[in-house]
């Protein structure tokens, strides 16, 4: 099936455990729920997912709206996941729901890491948990359906930067400095803590209110990962830099793979436009 032109791409895809196990109900939930917000887009849909969510081939397939309004890609390890990044680096697909699940094995394939890489280099949205892609149709959607806040009181927001990406923290936290002042409680790690810390005293008082940690190969993200385990952190904003090798990246995915539990509702945003798109929703001081 050919794309329709005059709609906006949206990948949407899940792994094996995540559609099959996990999140089987809670997927097919998110798509009755936010329906109405999926119509507006032209849905790209790797092979499985296509299989155990649409149902295609069978009668009545599910959400026969959306499955007519959609390109079936090939299955994510036989070339969907390439694909997909394919639309990515075009810019032709600047938004992605790829929900996953920490027990899947499959979740570190090169493919599946590729697509981490390629949004993170061309600065697309990719949404890796069920709770961010709530937010994302409830708040930044064409259309949006405005049922989940994208902030609540007592909120604990997360800041992480590689190297190259901490100047670019600086730009956001400032920027959006009165939306962060909504927070209860900003956490920042190393150097990305102490950066932002002095660039929010430079502009006000708010430099106070981060808690900066130790740096990510320091303990500082996996600090950030027991927090999101005890309930304690909602949203988490790291700038990834996709061009530089990490000796710590264990602590990384490690943090990526926290945010994708079953029993977490984490707000992952990953690039400056993920982030960006979701923040301006939050209420300013």
């Amino acid at each position: 099936m050919q794309s329709t032109p005059d709609k906006p791409l949206l990948g949407f895809l899940a792994g094996r455990v995540a559609r099959e196990e996990t999140y089987k109900d809670a997927l097919h939930d998110f798509i009755k729920d936010y329906k109405d917000v999926l119509a507006n887009y032209h849905l790209l849909v790797t092979g499985g997912t296509s299989r155990d969510i649409f149902n295609p081939g069978v009668r009545p397939t599910r959400y026969p709206d959306l499955y007519r309004n959609s390109t079936q890609l090939r299955p994510g390890k036989a070339g969907g996941l390439v694909e997909l990044c394919g639309y990515v680096r075009d810019r032709k697909c600047n938004t992605i729901i790829f929900i996953t699940d920490p027990q899947d094995a499959e979740e570190n394939f090169p493919e599946n890491r590729e697509l981490f890489r390629t949004c993170a280099m061309e600065g697309a949205t990719l949404l890796t948990t069920l709770y961010s892609a709530k937010l994302w149709a409830s708040n930044e959607a064409i259309e949006p359906r405005g049922d989940v806040v994208a902030a609540k009181q007592g909120d604990t927001i997360a800041l992480i930067a590689h190297d190259a990406k901490k100047l670019r923290m600086c730009h956001f936290v400032v920027k959006y400095r009165d939306q962060l002042a909504f927070f209860d409680r900003i956490m920042a790690t190393g150097k990305t803590g102490e950066s932002v810390r002095d660039f929010l005293d430079l502009f006000g008082d708010l430099g106070g209110k981060v808690q900066v940690e130790a740096h990510g190969p320091g303990g500082g993200d996996v600090f950030v990962s027991n927090e999101i385990l005890r309930g304690r952190c909602q949203h988490v904003v790291f700038f990834l830099d996709p061009e530089t090798a990490h000796p710590h990246e264990a602590d990384i995915y490690a943090l990526f793979r926290v945010c994708t539990c079953p029993d977490t509702e984490v707000n992952l945003r990953m690039t400056y436009h993920a982030a960006e798109s979701w923040i301006e929703k939050v209420p300013s001081r």
